[in-house]
């Protein structure tokens, strides 16, 4: 009952990411907001960017092209909605300095990746739609936090540690990475359940 009240609140717009008061409940409105989208792009209304971005290294920042926090979040906004038009964008960068003997190698490369693209958004789309999710109560210490997202998929589960963040009221992720709304295989530990 709990969670469809929860999913009605967030379909209308009455909950936003930022008033839930305790990780465990804002990691829970996240994974809502992603298996109702269908892809990981909510994720990035639960991000603290400021340390996300601090944590990069000059390198990373460059192979992004990302010179701030915000230019971060709007890089990872566009890659989990749709990566596709940067994908295109990149190839179309890159096709005037190709030279014509390569043109059709890269043609062919480019078309590979996108292929992959719209199979893995595909299938990350099915597998969010048959993955059950639940959420541990936290182990908050000041401003951190770690709560423990149960998955489900056909019958088969993982659990991973997912640490949260405070900044002011609100309990954020302090990267993309902190956590993984589809299970990926066994890099993480299986639960017996």
């Amino acid at each position: 009952m709990a969670k469809v009240c929860l999913m009605c609140l967030l379909l209308f717009g009455i909950v936003s990411p930022v008033q839930a008061a305790a990780p465990d409940e804002v990691l829970r409105e996240m994974m809502v907001k992603i298996k109702l989208r269908g892809n990981a792009s909510p994720l990035v209304d639960y991000v603290h960017w400021d340390e996300a971005f601090a944590a990069l290294s000059d390198v990373q920042r460059k192979q992004l092209k990302v010179t701030n926090a915000s230019e971060l979040k709007e890089f990872y906004r566009e890659m989990l909605t749709d990566p596709i038009p940067r994908v295109k964008k990149q190839y179309e960068a890159r096709l005037p300095a190709t030279p014509p003997e390569k043109k059709p190698d890269l043609e062919r490369y480019y078309s590979q990746v996108i292929a992959r693209l719209t199979r893995e958004q595909a299938d990350m789309k099915q597998r969010l739609e048959q993955t059950a999710y639940e959420v541990s109560a936290p182990k908050v210490e000041g401003a951190s936090a770690i709560v423990m997202l149960k998955q489900t998929y056909q019958g088969k589960s993982t659990s991973e540690e997912v640490r949260m963040v405070k900044s002011g009221d609100t309990w954020l992720l302090p990267s993309v990475s902190a956590v993984t709304p589809v299970d990926k295989g066994p890099q993480r530990a299986k639960d017996k359940s």
